[in-house]
């Protein structure tokens, strides 16, 4: 037994004007929306944490920038963490490429 054209609008418009069927779409409706808004705060948050974190670079670079060697200790980590690709290192290697770039630099003054 096919339903014909008619048969399926009718159906669709039971359903439509159906009481339960309205409110699980107005449910549904309201979910929607409220965990998009909820998304939209978490994004505003987060990005405002990033420009915050972003100032802070900045302003480090902008005191520090007449000191040589902490602006090269910001400059290693920002290699360090500024690139994926790029794998972490540990403490004590880290240090130990620092105090080599620092004692290099030092030769070169001279």
């Amino acid at each position: 037994m096919s339903l014909s054209r008619t048969g399926v609008w009718y159906c669709c418009r039971r359903l439509y004007f159906s009481l339960s069927i309205r409110r699980f779409l107005k449910i549904l409706a309201w979910s929607t929306w409220l965990i998009s808004i909820c998304l939209i705060c978490l994004l505003a948050r987060d990005n405002a944490d990033l420009h915050k974190f972003e100032r802070i670079v900045h302003y480090e670079r902008a005191y520090f920038g007449d000191n040589p060697e902490v602006q090269m200790e910001l400059d290693g980590i920002d290699i360090m963490f500024g690139n994926d690709k790029v794998e972490p290192v540990s403490v004590a290697e880290y240090r130990k490429y620092m105090q080599d770039r620092k004692s290099e630099a030092k030769k070169r003054k001279r």
